[in-house]
């Protein structure tokens, strides 16, 4: 059923087949081109600009980190207890108390 609709193999190599223009020269090792200037300049000039992006990043993202703990509240630590268990249980002590202490 689906034979008429797969192409041959020689059809697929027929449309393949890429045909040069006369003028087509092969490139060899003398055609690259040859490296100038001081290689050392070159690389120092590139490194800064990285660096200084790098820098730029790191601060950025040292600063959204910064804002965003400060601006939102993650419960990381679960919060203080708002009382000492002595105040609770003031009376303790006392013979008079109506409940007791079971510290």
């Amino acid at each position: 059923m689906f034979c008429k609709f797969r192409p041959s193999i020689l059809q697929m190599q027929a449309k393949t087949r890429v045909c040069l223009p006369t003028h087509y020269k092969i490139l060899t090792m003398d055609d690259m081109q040859l490296p100038y200037g001081n290689w050392k300049e070159q690389y120092q000039i590139r490194n800064n600009k990285y660096n200084t992006i790098f820098l730029f990043g790191l601060v950025s993202l040292i600063g959204s980190i910064t804002v965003l703990t400060k601006s939102m509240f993650f419960n990381v630590f679960p919060p203080p207890y708002p009382f000492d268990k002595e105040d609770i249980f003031e009376c303790a002590d006392d013979e008079d108390c109506e409940f007791e202490c079971e510290c």
